[in-house]
């Protein structure tokens, strides 16, 4: 089985100190490939490249949490969700506001990664400010240098770079009724015409999550850097 993914997002996936695939999503992939009886086919590309890959049939599917939004309904189908990650707004230390809703201003800069879900919840709640988007860390960095006012990102990539950054912070951490700006659930994308194997991998992800497996996966390897436990460099 061929799968896409974008091993530069830890702890979801990413490389280790020996250059190999780690995390959340590489763990799943082997697991399936498993259950399949298949050699895994871990093919990783930048992120832009990973949706119109799977449509052709380049890939068979993709792993690094994609969000069922409804505009990619028109060529994918998509499984149940398998992980959930919380937007929270990284700002400057010193930022003043208490509510990520102050930062809806004219004059205000916020950037989000390009292509995800980010981008396009920023844009909805964002509508008076002005929005940038750019890969991570990049828009991440622009806070750090006070280029911009903020950048809308998940709570396991966030954090850690606050952790690591002291001139940020996630805005309103941890009230997360003042600070979490959206909830996305990573979902598996699936070709329109695989039905089968999207019934398939649905009936897959229900049965780990039903015996705590995927919670437990969870718990071990993305919510340490949720907490502020793990930095990663």
């Amino acid at each position: 089985i061929t799968i896409a993914s974008t091993l530069r997002y830890p702890p979801q996936a990413y490389r280790d100190e020996n250059n190999e695939p780690a995390g959340y999503d590489p763990e799943l992939m082997q697991m399936l490939a498993k259950d399949l009886e298949v050699e895994l086919d871990l093919v990783d590309v930048e992120w832009a490249a990973i949706l119109p890959g799977v449509a052709s049939g380049k890939y068979d599917i993709a792993m690094i949490a994609v969000a069922n939004k409804p505009s990619r309904l028109v060529t994918f189908e998509f499984t149940r969700g398998y992980v959930h990650h919380d937007q929270w707004l990284l700002v400057a230390a010193d930022e003043t506001a208490t509510d990520w809703r102050e930062m809806n201003a004219e004059g205000k800069k916020i950037t989000a990664q390009i292509g995800a879900t980010p981008e396009y919840t920023a844009r909805e709640v964002f509508p008076k400010a002005e929005i940038v988007p750019l890969k991570i860390p990049e828009c991440m960095m622009e806070v750090a240098a006070g280029r911009a006012d903020g950048s809308l990102v998940t709570d396991a990539t966030g954090m850690p770079f606050a952790k690591e950054h002291p001139e940020v912070k996630l805005l309103a951490w941890p009230d997360a009724d003042k600070g979490v700006v959206a909830r996305e659930w990573g979902c598996i994308p699936v070709r329109k015409d695989e039905h089968s194997f999207l019934h398939y991998l649905d009936s897959w992800l229900k049965w780990y999550w039903d015996r705590g497996t995927l919670p437990a996966m969870i718990e071990r390897i993305i919510a340490p850097s949720r907490r502020g436990e793990v930095t990663w460099g």
